[in-house]
């Protein structure tokens, strides 16, 4: 009887675990595709207003060097203090 209490709480402990390790993995930011200008602040200002801060890694100290041209961009968005972040994956300068 003890051994199958102790098998239903690991039962539950195992299942409460992978919910939290769902949702943390689903928060932790999406893959997306935008089209924009870089700007002088090294944010991508995208064709329909809003501004993406790059983050600064190989790729995004890359990317800085375009700025005042036109990109399209894929890399991973989150959210940080109100702000949208991108971990620039790829991009493409635009004619």
């Amino acid at each position: 009887m003890v051994r199958r209490r102790n098998r239903g709480i690991i039962g539950i402990v195992i299942i409460i675990a992978c919910v939290g390790l769902f949702f943390s993995v689903s928060g932790a930011g999406e893959l997306m595709t935008i089209t924009g200008q870089v700007t002088e602040d090294f944010q991508i200002l995208s064709d329909d207003g809003i501004p993406y801060e790059i983050l600064i890694n190989d790729m995004g100290a890359e990317i800085v060097d375009h700025i005042g041209e036109r990109v399209k961009v894929t890399g991973i968005v989150e959210e940080d203090e109100g702000y949208k972040v991108i971990d620039v994956q790829s991009y493409t300068v635009l004619e």
